[in-house]
């Protein structure tokens, strides 16, 4: 759903539905004859299930509300499932993946949402489900993809409180499992996506190993530049910018290495004529010469 038609859904809910319980107090605070419709419209939007709870909402009215029109397929749906009980496999689908057991399955279809020029079918796919039900789901529980070009909006979905967070420590052990996952897909792609979620048929895991350990590389000495230029160069604790001072060191000793072997390999050689020399006063050289002559000559 987008911005505007969220936004009149909104409105036949009234402001004194628990639905808003969380922002009503906010009315009183905006400066603006306008509140009521400002924080109601805030609320519905930044609701990635809003879809779901407007059913809820119209489908326990009293009045049977046969003038609810829209031309959103799986909201009208979705009413027809809860307010009268019609039968709907991809609506029943979608509520189960809300489930606690089903949490996993939850996580693996958002986070496979949350994919930069993600299709329906590409996700029934490659997850295995019905495209009607991934359609169901994305619509009343996870409405990301009728906003995907909100850049700054999507980024929030997935970062509150920006992409810092990942620079805390213990920032994997306070992070759930779920938003990690989406973190993969958004950050990543289908097959990070495939491989967290456990799927059999992943590319990651037979991919070029040098390849990867190039790529591995340059992701570290990028989050290490990046954190040095935003200020944790002088932190003590900055895990990030200590394992890119590591590959530079490893680089910088390598390459003494190679010199120190060059020099030694060359003072060998002249070591080794020196001691010929003594021993056999100059012929080993005057043999070499009249081999490099005789090969002119030729």
């Amino acid at each position: 759903m987008t911005h505007t038609q969220i936004k009149g859904f909104a409105k036949l809910i009234p402001i004194s539905n628990p639905y808003f319980d969380s922002v009503r107090g906010d009315v009183s605070s905006m400066q603006s004859s306008q509140a009521v419709s400002i924080i109601k419209a805030d609320r519905a939007y930044s609701d990635l299930q809003f879809g779901w709870n407007f059913i809820k909402y119209l489908a326990g009215l009293k009045d049977t509300h046969n003038a609810f029109v829209s031309d959103n397929e799986y909201l009208t749906r979705a009413y027809n499932f809860e307010r009268y009980g019609v039968e709907d496999e991809d609506i029943m689908m979608a509520v189960l993946y809300t489930l606690p057991s089903r949490r996993h399955f939850a996580a693996a279809l958002k986070s496979s949402l949350l994919i930069e020029d993600v299709t329906f079918e590409g996700i029934s796919e490659k997850m295995g489900i019905p495209v009607g039900t991934v359609k169901a789901f994305e619509q009343l529980f996870f409405n990301i993809l009728d906003r995907a070009e909100e850049s700054l909006w999507l980024a929030n979905v997935v970062y509150p409180e920006g992409r810092l967070v990942e620079t805390l420590n213990d920032y994997h052990k306070n992070e759930s499992l779920s938003m990690l996952l989406q973190r993969s897909g958004y950050n990543n792609g289908m097959d990070s996506v495939e491989y967290f979620a456990g799927l059999r048929s992943n590319q990651l895991t037979s991919g070029d190993m040098a390849n990867a350990s190039a790529k591995m590389e340059n992701a570290i000495m990028i989050n290490g530049f990046l954190l040095a230029t935003n200020g944790f160069i002088n932190q003590r604790d900055a895990p990030g910018i200590n394992s890119a001072k590591a590959i530079i060191n490893a680089e910088k000793q390598g390459g003494t290495q190679n010199e120190q072997q060059d020099d030694f390999t060359g003072s060998l050689s002249d070591s080794i004529f020196t001691e010929l020399d003594r021993y056999k006063e100059g012929e080993t050289r005057q043999l070499l010469a009249n081999r490099k002559q005789i090969g002119t000559l030729n």
